[in-house]
């Protein structure tokens, strides 16, 4: 039986010693283990080998009596390593990152801009898959072939999970930022066509079933009109309005359901996504222009 090695986590306060000392350092900090996935990848196939440390690898409990916020939250995390890097070191540290999902601080007004944060150019690292250079890659290489064109699912996708969106941010901001808006399976108010690819989704009766297991359902109509209110403005910033998870798990009851003889588990495909994405293709990114030009 072979030992478990255990690696002892960094305080902050020994981040803060190790980079005055070592300040040309090259670290990227992520939140788990699907960024790092991703960009490894990147930075091998550009012959480059750097140093990328999931968040969770760092130890916060010196903040933690002050901000308790921080014992289970990745993102809370790697806001705060930024902050205390931009408190320390101002912009000095020219090769040290942290990288966020921007989840929907857009509309909520939570963007936090300091030196050192950078934020993913969708709502999640998982959203560059959703291209159909990529999602051509999966067809091709994973499900050997799919009878629904890729420039076709695209559209369907994306109408539906705007849509989920629209309703998660309207609960947001009617019952306030910390309100769980993940624990309903929206599976039940979908009908995906397996002959042509169609998707149909009701908005107003995922909003129903949603309310009605919180026992909320007094709040129907002021979800709904904020839902719509929110469905028509900001038309520009619909590539945001999409979350992660909602794209993977309906992107995955959607070629489930039209191939699948397939055997491929959800938790599966969130693997093998990331080994599909199109490198050259996000290249162009916001995000990845910076990796590029600070650690190719």
């Amino acid at each position: 039986m072979e030992a478990v090695i255990s690696v002892e986590k960094r305080l902050i306060s020994e981040l803060v010693t190790m980079y005055s000392l070592e300040p040309e350092l090259n670290d990227i900090y992520v939140e788990g283990p699907s960024d790092k996935c991703l960009i490894n990848r990147y930075l091998k196939k550009n012959d480059r080998n750097i140093n990328i440390v999931e968040i969770n690898d760092i130890d916060f409990s010196e903040l933690y009596v002050d901000k308790p916020e921080l014992k289970s939250n990745c993102k809370n995390k790697i806001i705060e390593l930024s902050n205390q890097l931009e408190i320390n070191f101002t912009n000095s540290l020219e090769k040290v990152i942290c990288i966020a999902d921007r989840d929907f601080d857009d509309f909520l007004n939570k963007i936090v801009i300091n030196s050192y944060l950078n934020y993913t150019d969708y709502s999640s690292i998982e959203l560059y898959f959703f291209n159909e250079n990529s999602l051509n890659n999966f067809f091709n290489d994973i499900l050997h072939g799919f009878p629904v064109k890729t420039k076709d699912v695209i559209p369907q996708l994306k109408s539906v999970l705007n849509d989920i969106f629209n309703i998660k941010l309207s609960l947001l901001n009617i019952f306030g930022v910390d309100f769980e808006i993940n624990d309903y399976d929206f599976k039940k108010t979908i009908n995906i066509n397996k002959i042509n690819g169609v998707i149909n989704f009701n908005p107003s009766d995922y909003i129903s079933r949603y309310l009605n297991t919180r026992k909320l359902m007094s709040h129907k109509e002021i979800v709904e009109r904020l839902f719509y209110e929110l469905t028509n403005e900001k038309k520009d910033l619909l590539d945001l309005k999409i979350r992660g998870h909602d794209f993977m798990y309906l992107f995955f009851l959607y070629f489930d359901k039209i191939k699948n003889h397939i055997d491929i588990s959800y938790e599966t495909l969130e693997r093998i996504a990331f080994v599909t994405i199109d490198l050259d293709f996000i290249e162009e990114s916001k995000l990845f222009q910076t990796i590029k030009r600070k650690y190719v």
